[in-house]
């Protein structure tokens, strides 16, 4: 059976991963759309857009942890999926 190991980070890093065999090989990452530092808007279903924020951490591919500009997070942490952001 194949393991994916993975540990949080600030971006997503290659996953590390071991084959029935034991052979150790990494994984292709998936690309991300936002890195920490890029500014977004928190799109709302149906409501106004808010932000612009900051993105604080990369938690997995197209997931993220937003800050405002006092590096205070938004919603409490939680992940954001991608398709709730646009680029400011």
């Amino acid at each position: 059976m194949t393991t994916i190991e993975r540990s949080p980070s600030s971006s997503p890093e290659p996953q590390v991963v071991t084959d029935d065999d034991g052979r150790v090989w990494v994984a292709p990452s998936t690309p991300v759309s936002f890195y920490p530092g890029d500014k977004v808007y928190l799109l709302i279903p149906g409501g106004p857009r808010h932000g612009p924020y900051k993105v604080a951490q990369v938690t997995s591919a197209g997931r993220y942890v937003l800050c405002d500009n006092e590096g205070q997070n938004v919603r409490n942490g939680d992940e954001i999926p991608e398709q709730d952001l646009e680029a400011a």
